[in-house]
Order: C-alpha cells, then sequence, then structure tokens
C-alpha cells in the first residue's frame, strides 16, 4: 500500500513555530497576545477542539481561524474568538500557530 503524505509535509522548511507563552484561559470575543519568536512568519492561527469518546462518540470536533490583528517583536496578536457560544462551545481546545510553509507548532491548551 502507498503512504499518503501531506502536501506541507514536501515542503522545504518544516521548522515549527515555537508557542512561548500563551493564556490558559480567554474570555468570548476578548483578542489575545500570543508568544512566539517566529511572529513574523505566522500566517494563520488555528484553535482545534478534539471530539471525545466514552460509551459513544461525540462529533463536537471544531476548527476554529482566528485573525491575526497585529505583530510584534516576539509575539502575535490574535482577534478573539468567536461571540456566540453555538460556534465556540466552552471547553478545551489547542490553539496552534501556522507558518508561511505550512508547518504548525505543537498544540496549546486553552480554554474558552
Amino acid at each position: 500500500a502507498r503512504q499518503r503524505r501531506c502536501p506541507w509535509a514536501r515542503r522545504r522548511d518544516r521548522r515549527k513555530p515555537n508557542i512561548a507563552f500563551a493564556p490558559d484561559s480567554i474570555p468570548r470575543g476578548t483578542p489575545f497576545v500570543v508568544g512566539c519568536p517566529q511572529a513574523w512568519d505566522i500566517t494563520r492561527a488555528l484553535l482545534l477542539r478534539a471530539s471525545s469518546f466514552t460509551h459513544a462518540g461525540s462529533t463536537d470536533m471544531r476548527c476554529i481561524e482566528l485573525a491575526i490583528t497585529g505583530r510584534r517583536l516576539g509575539a502575535v496578536t490574535l482577534g478573539g474568538t468567536p461571540a456566540s457560544a453555538e460556534l465556540a462551545v466552552p471547553g478545551f481546545y489547542f490553539l496552534f500557530l501556522l507558518r508561511t510553509s505550512g508547518a504548525a507548532s505543537v498544540g496549546w491548551p486553552i480554554r474558552i
């Protein structure tokens, strides 16, 4: 069987961005700052809520793209999460930052 590879895995620059700091929890709709030494090269910010399986499958998985509203040396300012609880259900998410090359950071846990 032939393996499929993700398109971003083929790119040359696969160095992952580092999240130096981020808040543990964020209020709904409030912009927040994330520390990242590669701030100038960050093109996307995503919040992922994983699905869970206990006695039955929960398809509550979500991917929320956050707007990048500012950059400064070593930090990225992200627009707030959606104000609606239907779009961003309260709970734990993982924050991922993506570089121009498509390389993603290690997930940073955040509570909404």
